[in-house]
């Protein structure tokens, strides 16, 4: 009976080992590398467009608060 697991353990190790041969093929490093490589360049883009998003909402407001003064001084009303 001993001999039946055995044989069953050296198979399943065979097995394993071309599936674990099988997966590090398609995990490449390089494959890795290029994702996070992309990955980076996303988040950076992502960043900058943050940044200039919060730019153009700061000029909106400053643009918003000069039209406000200049109908105030002309009499003008705005709508809400």
């Amino acid at each position: 009976m001993n001999n039946d697991f055995s044989e069953l353990i050296k198979y399943l190790d065979q097995k394993f080992a071309a599936i674990e041969s099988i997966l590090e093929q398609k995990a490449d490093k390089d494959d890795v590398r290029v994702l996070t490589t992309s990955i980076d360049s996303v988040l950076k883009r992502l960043d900058t467009l943050n940044t200039e998003f919060l730019s153009i909402i700061n000029k909106v407001n400053r643009l918003e608060a000069w039209i406000k003064m200049v109908a105030e001084k002309t009499g003008i009303k705005l709508p809400a």
